[in-house]
């Protein structure tokens, strides 16, 4: 409560000034003072009167008239209109049978507050959908921006020819959207993210870097200072995160990277990242920071009654075909997949060998059916065993009996079978 009464204090001392007070503030500034202090000594916005200056705005403008409203009153007019979207979008998705199931559970959109997100599993579902959400909308006298609204396809297979038309207009397609501050990717790919968010967590290392690289401050009052206002940039949104080692590594290097800026140690300087830490007294926490937060997130949803759609998608398996399913449908023209891919190469087998024993009967003696007459590998590694040994090993082996007889007949037998595969009488019968 004490917050938002400062708040409504410094907006109602910022924002309310006369129009004489905007026009001295103007004839300050032609007669040589600076914008900023020309409007810090009349009490006017220092945007609003730079923009009368260079034109974008006109000088003389009459100011509205004062709001009828409190602040309450706006926030509870504000929470009914967010509502009543809400009950819309739930009204025209009542009996749709578009979406992704989880668990035999219906998915269909995700809302927070005013970002909602429809979701269909293919192109003519989610235009019809939008289609029922427009109409209801017109019932209530609300309408859909189209020009705000984005389209999305999460697929391995991305039609770029795809167009989505709402009311008969269409909607533009992106490759990546920002939702909620996290960056999502049609490849549903988190790389791009993780680079997003170290870029600026870095960015706020610059911005505040005389202060982080400040002599007149402890080394511990500036790590804490960094990880304030910097580590926490880097880890918005990080549960959600699929990590692997290439994303590990430019989380590592970025850390290190602000502890070299905070101890001003340059790259000239060829000292090593053990020796960094060692200087700061405390090990690499990025890592640690982010598997910690990670399980604590999947806790407080395992725990948490009213995360049952959160618990559904962590753990539920999405009714979907496999992708060599959808193949095999798509190539048998819609019909339901064919036998067993066993019964397949069977089938495959026999069509091949009456044209494989022609081409053979074809090339003559001199082409052996040496794929016929492979021996066994246990068989083929036994005789190269008694090949290779001595004589007095070798001795020992045909001694030995009934182990090494198998492997002797088998050779017998295959040289016969080559002595009539060379001899054509024997391939006439």
């Amino acid at each position: 409560m004490e917050l938002n009464i400062y708040a409504r204090k410094m907006e109602s001392k910022r924002f309310r000034y006369s129009e004489n007070d905007m026009h001295e503030a103007l004839l300050a500034v032609e007669n040589g003072m600076s914008i900023y202090s020309a409007a810090k000594a009349f009490k006017v916005p220092r945007m609003t009167l730079s923009d009368k200056l260079r034109g974008k705005t006109p000088i003389i403008r009459k100011m509205g008239p004062p709001s009828i409203l409190s602040s309450e009153e706006e926030m509870l007019l504000e929470k009914w209109i967010l509502h009543l979207a809400s009950q819309i979008i739930l009204e025209a998705l009542e009996g749709e049978t578009a979406g992704i199931k989880v668990n035999g559970v219906l998915i269909n959109n995700i809302r927070y507050a005013d970002d909602t997100v429809i979701i269909a599993d293919c192109l003519k579902d989610l235009e019809r959908v939008m289609d029922k959400i427009l109409r209801c909308s017109g019932k209530y006298g609300l309408s859909l921006n189209v020009k705000k609204t984005k389209f999305m396809k999460i697929s391995k297979n991305n039609d770029t020819n795809e167009i989505l038309l709402v009311g008969g207009q269409q909607v533009e397609r992106v490759k990546r959207y920002t939702y909620l501050g996290t960056l999502i990717t049609e490849n549903n790919d988190y790389t791009a993210e993780i680079k997003t968010r170290i870029e600026k967590a870095r960015s706020n290392f610059i911005r505040m870097k005389k202060v982080l690289c400040s002599k007149d401050l402890t080394l511990h009052l500036k790590l804490r200072l960094a990880k304030c206002y910097v580590h926490s940039v880097l880890y918005y949104g990080v549960e959600a995160w699929t990590l692997n080692a290439d994303a590990m590594r430019r989380l590592n290097s970025f850390e290190m990277w602000t502890y070299r800026r905070i101890l001003r140690v340059s790259w000239k300087d060829r000292i090593t990242n053990i020796e960094v830490l060692r200087r700061i007294g405390r090990e690499k926490e990025v890592e640690r920071t982010i598997k910690e937060r990670k399980l604590q997130y999947l806790g407080h949803i395992m725990r948490g009654e009213k995360y049952n759609i959160l618990r559904l998608i962590m753990q539920g398996k999405i009714e979907a075909p496999s992708r060599r399913e959808r193949k095999r449908k798509a190539e048998a023209g819609g019909e339901e997949a064919g036998p067993p891919k066993r019964a397949r190469l069977e089938e495959e087998i026999e069509e091949a060998c009456p044209q494989k024993r022609a081409r053979m009967e074809e090339a003559g003696p001199s082409q052996r059916p040496a794929a016929a007459f492979v021996q066994p590998p246990s068989k083929r590694k036994a005789e190269t065993r008694i090949e290779q040994a001595g004589p007095s090993k070798r001795a020992r082996l045909e001694e030995a009996g009934p182990s090494t007889e198998p492997a002797r007949a088998f050779q017998n037998e295959t040289n016969e079978t080559w002595a009539e595969a060379e001899d054509p009488a024997s391939r006439t019968t």
